[in-house]
């Protein structure tokens, strides 16, 4: 096994290089020069590592990375890494930089971090070609397994319906989790609960199952958010007869009931667009503002175009942002693209990305209270970046940005993670 970290750890991380570039001289987007091999961290299929899922950006600059694959004896290995702040494996961390994880043949693909430095990973084990069970594993800060939380450090749940899959997890002030499923046949917003030490809540909702229903066709999560007051808000989307669909939005209290201080009963739809708005993720704001990230199809096009909806606490649209607490987000050309945003100080960071057809990203930056490009920044407030598909990690102390995803190579994409410099 030791023989096997050490070519797991030549696979993932090349040589860091130091740049006597000076960084005066960067543009704002740039890579960062000292970071990894010239601002890139690169992840290969070399020595079976089949590359990365949830990686989680810590304020000191270290990254967190869950690194799976099959060695060649076609045993599956899943592994956490942290990496220190020049982007080489901290040593430190668990065993020479790598825990392995009790779940090798789960699909990790998000990292929650508590206060104390405690991790909760968050899931997918298939169970059929159309269905997945949710799967929590929870560790200590040294990487080793918290064996007290549900059974020897790992909880999951079955898919309550048949085409079911996890989407999301949130984790509320009062240590409740909280697991978005999301399927079809039938619709609805599906969430699972279950207690800070990992044990499913059979009471909550409907035999442990709290579906809130929609008027119109089917609805779908797509994500969650745990709010600063307890609660926690689900972001999605919903039909209608019309054949389109609309930002579907449900504000909750952390005991499942619907938080009628929102919108009136707790649910609110929104029409953004003329063609279909698909709900994707949501901010909360330091005024208590909420900010939804949504993709809309172009008719005609395999593009999607990207909004943001900035709401007040009770779902009324703060008209002093964009259009109407609307704006479209840049102009390049995303087919099929994903949505990362974040915030900051004032300035909302935006990252498009399309892995579907030629690798392509864009960098946008606007102004908080009113939704403008910063211009700036780039063109007109927007980078383009050929040749990779990557969404935003967040920022370090010293405001450089981290984002991760593919980079295109000659004959399959590395799949990496990059340091730039925004000031």
């Amino acid at each position: 096994m030791r023989l096997f970290r050490r070519s797991v750890l030549a696979a993932v991380v090349m040589a860091v290089v130091v740049c006597l570039a000076a960084a005066a001289n960067a543009a704002a987007g740039d890579l960062d020069q000292s970071y990894g091999n010239g601002g890139v961290i690169k992840f290969d299929e070399r020595g079976g590592t089949r590359g990365i899922g949830a990686v989680e950006l810590l304020p000191s600059g270290q990254i967190l990375a869950v690194v799976s694959g099959t060695q060649n004896s076609g045993r599956a290995y899943s592994l956490l890494t942290r990496l220190d702040a020049t982007g080489a494996v901290d040593s430190s961390f668990a065993q020479s930089g790598f825990a392995t994880l009790p779940v090798p043949r789960a699909r990790i693909f998000k990292i929650v971090r508590y206060e104390d430095g405690r991790l909760l990973l968050f899931g997918s084990y298939e169970m059929t070609d159309e269905s997945a069970a949710a799967v929590l594993i929870a560790l200590k800060a040294d990487g080793s397994v918290e064996t007290t939380f549900g059974n020897q450090g790992v909880a999951g749940a079955p898919p309550p319906q048949a085409h079911d899959r996890p989407q999301d997890v949130a984790v509320t002030r009062d240590g409740w989790i909280f697991v978005a499923m999301r399927g079809y046949q039938p619709g609805g917003f599906r969430i699972l609960r279950f207690t800070a030490d990992g044990h499913r809540d059979t009471s909550f909702g409907t035999n442990g199952v709290l579906s809130s229903p929609w008027p119109g066709a089917d609805a779908r999560i797509g994500a969650l958010r745990a709010l600063r007051g307890g609660g926690f808000v689900a972001v999605g989307d919903v039909g209608a007869a019309a054949g389109r669909s609309y930002l579907a939005v449900a504000d909750y209290n952390s005991d499942g009931t619907l938080n009628t201080a929102f919108d009136g009963n707790g649910q609110a739809r929104y029409a953004l667009t003329q063609s279909g708005d698909y709900g994707e993720g949501v901010l909360e704001l330091p005024s208590g503002d909420l900010l939804f990230s949504v993709d809309s199809p172009v008719a005609g096009s395999l593009r999607e175009d990207t909004y943001l909806l900035r709401t007040h606490a009770d779902g009324s649209r703060r008209s002093s942002f964009g259009s109407n607490g609307q704006v479209r987000v840049g102009t390049a050309d995303i087919e099929h693209g994903a949505v990362g945003v974040a915030r900051l100080a004032s300035t909302l960071v935006v990252t498009r990305s399309s892995a579907q057809g030629p690798l392509i990203s864009a960098i946008d930056l606007l102004d908080i209270d009113s939704g403008l490009p910063i211009t700036s920044f780039g063109s007109a407030g927007e980078r383009v970046l050929p040749d990779e598909a990557v969404g935003i990690l967040g920022f370090d102390t010293q405001s450089r940005m981290y984002d991760s995803g593919l980079q295109d190579a000659p004959f399959a994409p590395y799949d990496v993670i990059e340091r730039r410099l925004l000031n």
